[in-house]
């Protein structure tokens, strides 16, 4: 869960999918990730990372399943700590609304312990493909 002024964002587990919900509102949208699934935190931050776009809105990252921990023995920039998965969506809240962003798959790019630079959140908001 999280909560930004009267902005609250829940992701849960639907039928094995992950999906959100705004605002406690009935209606939710599932997200092309399976679940268990949660917000990218920087570091042990209990808040989600999230930056804002006045064209576009408040963007929020939802990484997916948490991979082995014999995934990481090739890869020196991530440990077991950063609880990373090879799972991700972007989602952005626009004047109430949720929109989901196409969701990627890359080997231990989302980490729910490790946040992401700023740019990284701007190629979100303003997609090429």
């Amino acid at each position: 869960v999280v909560k930004m002024g009267k902005l609250k964002l829940e992701v849960f587990n639907k039928k094995g999918q992950c999906a959100i919900r705004i605002n406690n509102t009935k209606k939710d949208k599932l997200l092309n990730i399976p679940y268990p699934c949660g917000f990218v935190r920087s570091s042990k931050s209990l808040v989600a990372q999230t930056y804002n776009y006045k064209e576009v809105g408040q963007v929020f990252i939802v990484a997916g399943p948490m991979v082995d921990e014999k995934t990481y023995k090739n890869y020196d920039s991530v440990k077991p700590k950063h609880m990373c998965s090879n799972q991700g969506q972007a989602i952005i809240v626009q004047s109430g609304n949720l929109i989901l962003r196409q969701d990627k798959n890359v080997p231990l790019g989302f980490c729910h312990q490790l946040g992401f630079d700023e740019k990284d959140y701007y190629g979100f908001a303003y997609p090429i493909d």
